[in-house]
């Protein structure tokens, strides 16, 4: 079997930014989240059309066009994302619906019987609430997260000292992150944000909102523990289909959108640069057998069949990842993972992994 795909990818970084321009990112990202949360309200509350909202918007709010687009496609990825998460919602629902219904048949203690038909009735009007919202298409999210919101009414034990403290991390919160949408027919992949190399280290010309005073702002000596390599490679790429187009000759095989996504934690700016990469082929056949793996607490046995499903050899990796921080752990399954592809990519079998689902395992 010859397959070959593409995928996006995502690499991360840390820049160092100065107080200037963390101001200036935060009033962008207060300002693109308040579109978003407009957008939001306008489509999905007063239920008009997208294509009416566009220009009013960018006159409204002082945005460009593809910082519209931006806002519009972060909202999208928010509500498929909320429409996944409601139909596993009523999955899980209604299998606790039939667990608890046959507990409740086993039950000899009059009490405890009281007590689980309220939970039922309980968790079958939540049901029905969800099933309504899913056949209405009635979306419902909270920008800032419902926990958070919650907390304002348990400012003490959520180490609040008044409700004004609560507020703020609640506007920085649901102001936090601002996404900038890329196209391969734009300069550097990108015309709100542009990646540019010097050395070993890259630099962000970011384009402002038309309400700004300034045009854009620049973010000097970026660096990618990750990635890099394929960062240069865009960047190269999108030069060569501008240079191509200015000569009149074929570029459209060329280009790779670039996307940014900016979120400001405790410490400071985290900025998401996602490209899409091919995938190399992958040359694979079941009829030379297969390489089954079992994933377990402290290691991973790994088990090799020939074409007719005997086993030819077995071998157990050690990966206990125990005790280990985040990165000591990747490290780990990721010298883990490598072994085991060279081995699939000599032999040319494919890996077969099992496929956990714990939900059914919730407790009552």
């Amino acid at each position: 079997m010859q397959q070959k795909t593409s995928k996006i990818f995502t690499y991360q970084t840390r820049p160092k930014i100065d107080d200037k321009s963390n101001k200036t990112l935060t009033e962008m990202s207060f300002l693109l989240s308040k579109v978003e949360r407009s957008l939001f309200k306008d489509l999905y509350q007063n239920k008009k059309n997208i294509n009416d909202l566009k220009s009013s918007y960018i006159k409204r709010f002082g945005i460009t066009a593809r910082q519209f687009n931006s806002c519009r496609i972060k909202l999208e990825g928010k509500i498929r994302s909320y429409k996944e998460l409601l139909k596993e919602r009523i999955s899980l629902l209604e299998s606790k619906l039939r667990k608890l219904k046959k507990h409740i048949k086993n039950l000899k203690s009059s009490f405890k019987s009281h007590q689980k038909k309220r939970r039922f009735a309980l968790l079958e009007q939540k049901l029905e609430k969800l099933k309504k919202d899913k056949e209405e298409n009635k979306i419902r999210l909270c920008f800032g997260s419902k926990k958070l919101f919650r907390k304002q009414y348990h400012l003490e034990e959520n180490d609040f000292s008044s409700h004004m403290q609560w507020k703020k991390t609640w506007k920085d919160k649901r102001n936090d992150s601002f996404f900038l949408i890329g196209s391969k027919d734009e300069t550097n992949g990108n015309l709100s944000c542009k990646i540019i190399r010097k050395g070993d280290t890259f630099s962000l010309c970011i384009r402002l909102p038309n309400i700004f005073s300034k045009k854009s702002i620049i973010i000097e000596n970026i660096s990618f523990a990750y990635g890099k390599e394929e960062i240069i490679n865009c960047i190269e790429e999108n030069e060569k289909r501008r240079k191509l187009r200015l000569a009149k000759k074929p570029y459209s095989h060329l280009g790779k959108a670039i996307n940014y996504l900016f979120k400001k934690d405790e410490k400071s700016w985290r900025v998401f640069v996602s490209i899409e990469k091919e995938k190399t082929s992958l040359r694979t056949t079941k009829n030379l057998g297969m390489i089954g793996l079992d994933i377990n607490a402290n290691h991973i046995a790994l088990a090799e069949t020939d074409r007719f499903g005997n086993i030819i050899d077995k071998k157990t990796y050690p990966c206990c990842t125990y005790g280990k921080n985040k990165n000591q752990s990747l490290a780990i399954i990721g010298d883990v993972a490598k072994e085991i592809v060279q081995k699939a990519s000599q032999t040319q079998k494919p890996i077969v992994l099992e496929k956990l689902n714990f939900e059914k395992r919730n407790k009552i």
